[in-house]
């Protein structure tokens, strides 16, 4: 596990900077990680492996650190054919930040289905209080801002996974997010 550190939400260790080269430059570098990254990583991928079994898995991945990681912990622990990775681009990655993940996830075997929904966030609305909300694009609320985007993230990926064909009780859910 990583911990956070002293620094609230500030990444400061170089073990995690050494993690992260180790697992998404597959090693090419062997200085750069420690034998207890190495333990840390095979623990996960054991673990990865553990749970899975034989069985498909979803794993939305958002182009941060957290979800890119478990991403490429998975390829390293089952076949590709057996991982189903989404990324939903809302309209408000960086400039380019979208392919950037998906050629990064593409050059260690992931096929990242890259969905891009901007307009349905963009124009997206939700249920607050029984009423319908401004549209995203209309609304300044912080909290009505969040609870569209989390309404219109829960539609399209509900949608996505439909498209797939993928049933829910027989899929394992992977998730990156550490806390």
């Amino acid at each position: 596990t990583i911990s956070v550190s002293a620094e609230g939400k500030t990444v400061v260790s170089p073990d995690l900077a050494s993690f992260s080269f180790s697992v998404i430059s597959e090693g090419k570098d062997p200085s750069v990680i420690s034998e207890a990254n190495v333990k840390k990583i095979n623990s996960a991928i054991d673990y990865i492996k553990g749970s899975v079994g034989q069985k498909d898995v979803l794993v939305l991945v958002s182009g941060g650190v957290d979800s890119t990681v478990c991403a490429t912990l998975l390829a390293k622990a089952i076949p590709a054919e057996k991982i189903h990775a989404i990324h939903i681009d809302n309209g408000f990655m960086r400039l380019g930040e979208s392919n950037e993940v998906k050629v990064a996830l593409g050059k260690i075997g992931i096929d990242l289905k890259v969905v891009e929904a901007a307009e349905k966030f963009f124009h997206g609305t939700t249920t607050l209080k029984g009423k319908t909300t401004n549209l995203l694009s209309e609304t300044i609320s912080p909290e009505e801002k969040r609870l569209i985007i989390g309404d219109q993230f829960m539609k399209v990926s509900q949608r996505e996974i439909e498209d797939l064909g993928l049933n829910l009780e027989e899929v394992v859910l992977a998730q990156g997010t550490l806390r």
